[in-house]
């Protein structure tokens, strides 16, 4: 641990371009692959509530997008969904 060191992570707005598309896809891949290995190390317990807290956030956030007709954003909210989806489940298998 070094107090001096600053990860930057750029915000990408949710509006559907190919770019923040990918970012989601891929932070949500890496988030479900984080869950996956914490629920084999036995800390299910632990990482599951916010693990589906964040499924539900997703979701509702692509269904309300979708309702608003907010068609890029709601593709932004399905990519993260679907990305922790297939993050969990890719190590499973």
């Amino acid at each position: 641990y070094d107090a001096e060191l600053f990860a930057y992570h750029p915000a990408v707005a949710p509006d559907g371009s190919a770019r923040s598309l990918r970012r989601a896809w891929s932070y949500g891949l890496g988030w479900g692959g984080f869950i996956q290995k914490q629920l084999r190390a036995g800390n299910g317990q632990i990482v599951l509530p916010a693990y589906f807290r964040s499924l539900f956030r997703s979701l509702g956030g692509m269904v309300l997008k979708f309702v608003l007709l907010r068609w890029g954003q709601a593709a932004f909210y399905a990519c993260s969904f679907a990305g922790r989806c297939c993050g969990l489940l890719r190590r499973l298998a």
